[in-house]
């Protein structure tokens, strides 16, 4: 679902392979974002001294029950969330300008 709405705005993301954090160098970031309580703390427990964790609680699109189009829609709402969070923290894509 969460490919199927990134499509929606043209990123696709049908062939991404998430990886574990443990499989991710976190000195290659200066901002580390986590989405969740649990993730947050996992993060700071890896993140080395300067980098920065930035928390952004949003809502869980896995959790909505309903018809496909109720799910799709909460899925909508999380990537809503997040383009708005992006923006304010980074500023918009240039291709947004």
């Amino acid at each position: 679902m969460a490919a199927a709405v990134m499509q929606e705005v043209g990123v696709d993301l049908f062939d991404h392979a998430p990886r574990a954090l443990d499989a991710i160098d976190p000195t290659m970031f200066e901002v580390i974002v986590a989405l969740s309580g649990d993730a947050r703390a996992v993060v700071e427990s890896l993140a080395p001294e300067g980098v920065e964790v930035d928390d952004w609680p949003v809502s869980d699109p896995t959790l909505e029950e309903g018809s496909r189009e109720q799910r799709l829609e909460a899925f909508r709402h999380t990537r809503r969330e997040l383009e708005a969070r992006i923006t304010a923290r980074f500023g918009p894509p240039p291709e947004w300008e």
